[in-house]
């Protein structure tokens, strides 16, 4: 008796499977865009004079020389802007979703 039981139960997760249909389409949808947080959208909001005000505070604040920043140009992912001082010096500044700035420097920059 202990045969029929056995295969009575694996069995059973077999049967649960729906009988081995076949596969419908992918229901799964895509991963949405990233979008930009909060502080990223205010700052993307912000006018060319502001933005660039907050681009040098970051810039500095990373210890970097920076008398002016003249331009800077939103990059295609959320967050990322380059922006170029005076002196011709550009810098890639990232804000964070949390507001945090992160300055990238090219090789040698101080």
């Amino acid at each position: 008796m202990t045969r029929p039981m056995f295969a009575l139960l694996l069995a059973l997760p077999l049967a649960a499977c729906g009988g081995g249909d076949a596969p419908t389409g992918n229901t799964a949808t895509p991963k949405a865009a990233a979008t930009e947080s909060e502080f990223q959208a205010k700052v993307a909001a912000l006018t060319p004079a502001e933005r660039n005000g907050v681009f040098i505070r970051a810039i500095r604040d990373a210890g970097l020389n920076c008398q002016e920043v003249t331009e800077s140009t939103k990059d295609k992912k959320p967050g990322m802007w380059a922006a170029r001082c005076a002196d011709g010096t550009g810098y890639a500044v990232q804000i964070l979703p949390d507001g945090t700035a992160t300055v990238f420097a090219p090789a040698g920059a101080r």
